[in-house]
Parts: structure tokens; C-alpha cells; sequence
């Protein structure tokens, strides 16, 4: 970590970890592409949407954790970019980092190959660039390739929403990085303009998977995961996905 030793990584992470879930496999009941509940089809329909706007494979969504509304990893994936104190957002920023050198430490070989990973900037600003900032391993492998354009509809699927670094993406394997995948909007886009400049994009991994409990699906994803101890030595790429929903 910048600023602190690499094995303070869990000591910094700690605050948070209470709140990590393991991610659940695809299957009866969740979507196979984020990684989210759903009722009677293989996908969600974000998801459905994505496939038809990629023309393509789809990239592997890979969270680290759920993110339920309103827990700690959520207040922490809000707070440090939009809290009013400077320090709070500081301390989330590092937690953050943290929590993403411990999964990059152990996973890079569950996304390799790539030549580089990117964050996907939102609005107006690329908050998440405060959290790669602080991990000497997230600092090493990242190329700021993405800018936003004016182009509207943060909520949409739209390619024209990011200007690419063609010279610096073209015939290149580029994993999209960012803080919390909700519908997939921003990051999808961003897949789709980096494949429109030539690039090549398989994996987005992501500190969240965003999901709220008052959707009964969802809170019954959620009481089942939580049952499932997270393991900092596992991730949905490389964890034995049979045992995840035994009796589902």
C-alpha cells in the first residue's frame, strides 16, 4: 500500500471486512453474468440488455464482495468519494484499497492474460483513481485510457459517453476496474469503447457487487451468502462454484 508496508493490507482492511460476502456462482437463481438474483431466466435483464449492445461475449464481471445497501462496505464505496470530511474520505479510500490489494495480490493470475488495467470515469470525475492511488499493486498495472465525454445518460448503455486512448488500447487486453457495479451501465459502455478503439476487454473487476435486501430474491441471496465465510485465498473465478447453492 502506498503509504504503509503491503502486510499491513489486512490490518487496514479490517474495518470492513465484516461486511465482505463471497460473490455466488451463477445458477438457479442468480444471474450469470453479475452476479445477481434472478427469477427464472439465466440473466438479469441489465445484463440481457448488455449482451445485445456488446455484440460480443460479454466480460466477466468479478466482484470482490456483495455490497448491501446500507452495511459498512457500502457506506464506505459512498463515503470516500462523497463524504463532506476530507479525512473520512481519506481513511475510506485506504480501506478500499486495502481490501482491493488483498483480492489483486491473490487473483491477478484469475484475470490474466492483460497488458493494463483502467478505471471508468463517472460523470464528471474518476473518484475510484483515489483508491488506486493508495495500492502500490493497483498503481503498477493501471493507464488512465478513459475520459468522459458530454454525451448524456449515465444510466444508459452508450459507447459515446468515453473518449479512448486509441494509441494506448488498440490490440491491448484492458481490465475495467471501479467501486460498485449496480446496473452495469458505465462499465459496459466503457467495454464497448474500448472494443470500439480496437481493444480487447475480458474481465471487470469491481469492489461491490451493489444489492439491496428489500427485494425478497435479493435478501434471500443475501442470508445465503452471508452464511458462506469469505476467503481472502478464493474469488468467483478460481473458488469450487458446486458447493455455493447445494439445496437452493
Amino acid at each position: 500500500m502506498a503509504g504503509g508496508a503491503p502486510n499491513n493490507a489486512l490490518r487496514i482492511a479490517a474495518p470492513l471486512l465484516g461486511a465482505v460476502m463471497p460473490i455466488p456462482a451463477p445458477g438457479s437463481g442468480v444471474c450469470g453474468i453479475c452476479h445477481s438474483s434472478v427469477e427464472g431466466y439465466e440473466n438479469c435483464f441489465p445484463c440481457n440488455q448488455a449482451r445485445q449492445f456488446l455484440q460480443r461475449d460479454v466480460p466477466k464481471v468479478v466482484p470482490i464482495s456483495l455490497e448491501v445497501e446500507g452495511e459498512q462496505l457500502h457506506h464506505a464505496l459512498k463515503g470516500y468519494k462523497d463524504d463532506r470530511d476530507a479525512d473520512v474520505r481519506d481513511r475510506f479510500a485506504y480501506q478500499l484499497a486495502a481490501l482491493s490489494e488483498l483480492f489483486w495480490r491473490r487473483h491477478v493470475t484469475c484475470i490474466e492474460p492483460f497488458d493494463a488495467i483502467t478505471t471508468v470515469p463517472s460523470s464528471d470525475r474518476n473518484a475510484f483513481e483515489a483508491v488506486v492511488q493508495r495500492s502500490h499493486r493497483l498503481t503498477d498495472l493501471y493507464q488512465p485510457l478513459l475520459t468522459r465525454t458530454g454525451a448524456s445518460g449515465t444510466h444508459q448503455l452508450n459507447a459515446a459517453k468515453y473518449s479512448v486512448a486509441r494509441d494506448k488500447v488498440e490490440g491491448r487486453r484492458i481490465v475495467l476496474v471501479d467501486d460498485t457495479f449496480t446496473s452495469g451501465a458505465t462499465v459496459f459502455s466503457a467495454a464497448r469503447a474500448i472494443r470500439n478503439a480496437g481493444g480487447l476487454v475480458d474481465h471487470i473487476v469491481v469492489i461491490g457487487r451493489y444489492i439491496k435486501r428489500s427485494h425478497r430474491p435479493s435478501s434471500d441471496l443475501i442470508d445465503r451468502m452471508r452464511a458462506e465465510p469469505w476467503d481472502v485465498t478464493e474469488c468467483v473465478c478460481c473458488r469450487p462454484q458446486t458447493s455455493l447453492f447445494a439445496g437452493w
